[in-house]
C-alpha cells in the first residue's frame, strides 16, 4: 500500500487502486482537475493575483463563484473582490489544516445577485492533492463541493 503522506497522482479510469491491504478496486470513472479546467468547470486564479495571498500553491475558483463574483475580473471592483477573498482565505488557512473549510465573507464582498438579492456571503475552500499530488486550492460556494 502506498504511503498516505506521499503525494500521489490522480487515478485514471481503469486503474486498479489498493484501498486497504488485500482490498483492490478498479476506478470506473475519473475526472481530473486538468479536465475540469479545460471544460470550464474550474477557473484558474490568475498568477498575478497570487500576490494578494501568497498561499504557495496554485488555485482555482469554481465556475459559479467566479461568475457570481465578477463578470470581468479586470475591473477595479472585481479585482478588489478577488483580493478580499484571497486575503481572507490566506488569513484563515494560516490557522487551519488541509481539507474543507467554510468562511463567512464580510457583507457586500460579493455583488448582488441578478434577482436583486444580496450577494452570497459564505464560501468554501479546500486544500488538498491535485492531479500530480501537489497541494492545490479550490474555492467555491458550499454547494460546489
Amino acid at each position: 500500500m502506498a504511503d498516505p503522506f506521499e503525494p500521489q497522482s490522480t487515478p485514471r479510469t481503469g486503474d486498479v487502486v489498493e484501498l486497504w491491504p488485500g482490498l483492490d478496486f478498479v476506478i470506473v470513472h475519473a475526472y481530473s482537475r486538468a479536465e475540469a479546467i479545460a471544460d470550464g468547470v474550474l477557473i484558474p486564479i490568475p498568477a498575478e493575483s497570487q500576490q494578494y495571498a501568497p498561499l504557495m500553491m496554485p488555485g482555482v475558483f469554481t465556475a459559479p463563484l467566479w461568475h457570481a463574483a465578477a463578470p470581468a475580473w479586470t475591473e477595479a471592483p472585481a479585482a478588489a473582490r478577488l483580493k478580499t477573498i484571497l486575503q481572507i482565505i490566506a488569513e484563515h488557512h494560516g490557522a487551519h489544516c488541509d481539507g474543507d473549510h467554510f468562511i463567512d465573507l464580510p457583507a457586500g464582498a460579493l455583488p448582488a445577485r441578478e434577482n436583486g438579492q444580496p450577494g452570497r456571503e459564505r464560501i468554501w475552500y479546500h486544500v488538498g492533492a491535485g492531479d500530480t499530488g501537489d497541494l492545490v486550492l479550490t474555492v467555491g460556494f458550499p454547494e460546489d463541493r
